[in-house]
């Protein structure tokens, strides 16, 4: 195996078909940024916004927070919002 760049990658001797190994995912960049995300709207929210909820997958992320309490139907609104960009949430 060689590695001439970082985008590159060069293997030997190989008995699996091409498309095979083109498929295979190294990393997923999507994990860290949804759990940075969190992170970074955790530390903007104000102090005082204790209640919060997140949902994130399926390349779609929300935050929720409000210094009261939450209503039990928050997916709906959650949901309501994501339609208003015409995005269908399951």
């Amino acid at each position: 195996m060689e590695q001439p760049d970082r985008f590159t990658v060069v293997l030997y001797d190989v008995q699996v078909d091409p498309k095979e190994i083109e498929d295979i995912i190294v990393a997923d960049p999507s994990e860290n940024l949804y759990k940075d995300l969190i992170y970074a709207l955790r530390c903007i929210a104000p102090e005082g916004f204790r209640v919060r909820k997140e949902i994130y997958g399926n390349g779609r992320f929300s935050f929720v927070s409000s210094e009261n309490i939450l209503s039990e139907d928050i997916d709906a609104l959650v949901a309501e919002k994501f339609a208003l960009m015409g995005v269908k949430t399951e």
